[in-house]
């Protein structure tokens, strides 16, 4: 290979990385330029070098990275690998929830990530069908994620072969899945209903986010997928999960990938020599070095120059006490100091360094939505709602404002109260896009089609008019184009 070639390939491996987390070395540059021709091909490209020259160019658009990952990922699963896992699922994970979760009428939410074509996500919602029946269906939550397009379809309509049971107890074949004439197996629509199969890129959508639902979550599957990214990316993602996980939260990664967790803050628990990884935030561990991004720029507020005005419900407005210059550096230490414990997870640390900030200027709202993010994380929605109310107390005409007030809400399962808050959002704001995108997921839930449609195309008409790569307000980090993407991948699809 000629020197130029290898620099532009070296270039394009490093933007990869960055793009879609793929992880490829010029060691292996023969096989990979071997998968790299079958996708350029599949784009209309004969010269991969110029496809490589046009992708690093621009940010990775949605259909070149399914492209890619079609072409340079392998989705070979079948049902109930690795039989263990289930076992411990079966005697000793489920059981505890069923106790301490779903008796208690709160919900289990699992998500699969790299689920492929649906055979993991679907073995655990056929297990908990065997254990459980209907009893608990409502309560319980399945959400798998892949970035190629064709496995999720293939995992929607749960199709397979016989090669996709090969080592799984024959029951399963017997009891959910029907033969047809073509010699194919078709899963039982009961179980197809219970997983949601979504499109999420790990390198760039933003991990834990109330807007693509990857957060509050008791129990994380990742297993096998390790082996596709660079170190660095393993381990940021890594601290990701743990933040996206709730207290006693666990993630279960593929039997040799477990040295990724050697630096975390998980803890390591052996089931008869599986280990099984637990977030305990009462439980002290080594202090993690990799950062999940927290955007402070989606902590602006746009306030509208309006006099405020009494509201009944809410306490009257604090005293105002403006910084002087040297207090205001203080001020930003803090807040610095504040933001990279939010990154890291050191919720307790975080709170007191924020009441501190708010003992000194009552007027930051930066760390007061900063408070509301992080009490969120740790699913202690009840307090976020708290601080919602003091943050609408002190900015009555911000939008965004009533808008994660109708957030929270929503996860409280209050929805005649959220919809009261996001009407608000968008009385202050009708262009307040993310309140639209919410009102169209809530109507959506509540099988309230013609209103879901009616926000999600209302978002749709005030994201087509911003720049693609343009972030939201509000949003960690999540862009107008990626918005876009997201709403037409959910908003037409039965309720």
């Amino acid at each position: 290979m000629k020197d130029d070639k290898v620099g532009v390939l070296r270039a394009f491996l490093t933007y990869l990385s960055k793009e879609i987390g793929l992880s490829f070395s010029l060691d292996s540059k023969e096989v990979f330029i071997d998968k790299f021709s079958q996708a350029s091909r599949a784009m209309g490209y004969d010269d991969i070098y110029g496809w490589m020259h046009n992708l690093m160019r621009t940010n990775l658009s949605s259909e070149n990275a399914a492209v890619l990952a079609r072409h340079l990922s392998v989705g070979e699963t079948y049902f109930f690998r690795d039989h263990y896992i289930y076992d411990i699922f079966q005697n000793s994970i489920f059981p505890y929830y069923q106790r301490n979760v779903l008796e208690q009428g709160k919900k289990l939410k699992i998500w699969s990530v790299g689920c492929s074509s649906g055979e993991e996500p679907y073995s655990l919602a056929i297990l908990l069908d065997k254990l459980y029946s209907n009893k608990y269906r409502s309560q319980i939550q399945i959400m798998a994620t892949d970035i190629n397009p064709d496995a999720l379809d293939k995992a929607r309509n749960g199709l397979y072969t016989e090669w996709s049971f090969r080592n799984t107890p024959t029951w399963v074949m017997n009891n959910y899945f029907n033969k047809l004439d073509n010699g194919k197996y078709e899963l039982i629509q009961d179980i197809k209903d219970q997983v949601c199969f979504k499109s999420l890129n790990l390198a760039t959508e933003s991990i834990p986010s109330v807007l693509n639902n990857t957060h509050s979550i008791d129990i994380l599957l990742c297993r096998n997928v390790f082996m596709y990214f660079r170190q660095e990316f393993i381990s940021k993602l890594v601290e990701c999960f743990h933040n996206a996980l709730v207290d006693k939260g666990w993630l279960i990664v593929g039997g040799s990938e477990g040295f990724a967790l050697s630096q975390s803050s998980f803890i390591p628990v052996n089931f008869q020599d599986t280990y099984f990884f637990k977030k305990d935030i009462c439980r002290k561990s080594k202090e993690p070095d990799i950062k999940h991004t927290f955007n402070v720029e989606s902590l602006n507020c746009r306030i509208p120059n309006k006099k405020l005005r009494h509201i009944p419900e809410l306490k009257p407005p604090e005293l105002i006490v403006k910084p002087s210059v040297s207090i205001q550096e203080k001020l930003d230490a803090l807040f610095k100091r504040a933001v990279l414990m939010y990154n890291e997870g050191l919720y307790d640390e975080l709170m007191k360094v924020l009441d501190e900030i708010l003992e000194i200027d009552n007027t930051n709202i930066q760390a007061l939505l900063l408070k509301i993010n992080a009490y969120s994380n740790l699913n202690r929605f009840d307090s976020a709602l708290i601080h919602c109310d003091e943050l609408i107390n002190k900015e009555k005409y911000n939008p965004e404002a009533y808008y994660l007030r109708g957030q929270v809400l929503i996860e409280l399962e209050e929805e005649t109260e959220a919809i009261i808050s996001l009407n608000k959002s968008l009385y202050l704001d009708p262009d307040f896009v993310l309140s639209h995108y919410a009102f169209g997921k809530l109507y959506k839930r509540m099988n309230k089609g013609p209103e879901s449609r009616k926000h999600f195309n209302n978002a749709l008409s005030i994201l087509v008019k911003l720049p693609a790569e343009k972030k939201l307000p509000a949003s960690d980090g999540l862009t107008a184009g990626r918005l876009i993407e997201i709403i037409e991948m959910i908003s037409f699809k039965k309720n």
